[in-house]
């Protein structure tokens, strides 16, 4: 199964603050300043909705680093809702 088709069935998209985010610190890499002085807290990827999901829906403590653990946990539970 594709990526983005789980992701799709899990509902996994980027919120209008996590966007926002996104262009707050792309501006700031481009105009050289960093992260920590504006207040803005690193880019959101995929990655981060996949470890979201699996934290709060199966109560997990996945970090960053387990992005692959939780990849694997959202293909197997997309999987699962498609196929009942």
């Amino acid at each position: 199964m594709d990526p983005s088709e789980w992701r799709k069935i899990l509902g996994l998209k980027m919120s209008k603050e996590d966007r926002k985010n996104n262009a707050k610190v792309n501006k700031a890499n481009r105009e050289g300043k960093s992260k920590k002085e504006l207040g803005l807290r690193g880019r959101v990827t995929v990655k981060h909705l996949s470890i979201n999901f699996s934290n709060s829906f199966y109560g997990l403590n996945l970090k960053i680093k387990d992005n692959n653990q939780s990849d694997a946990i959202g293909l197997a539970s997309a999987w699962i809702i498609k196929n009942k």
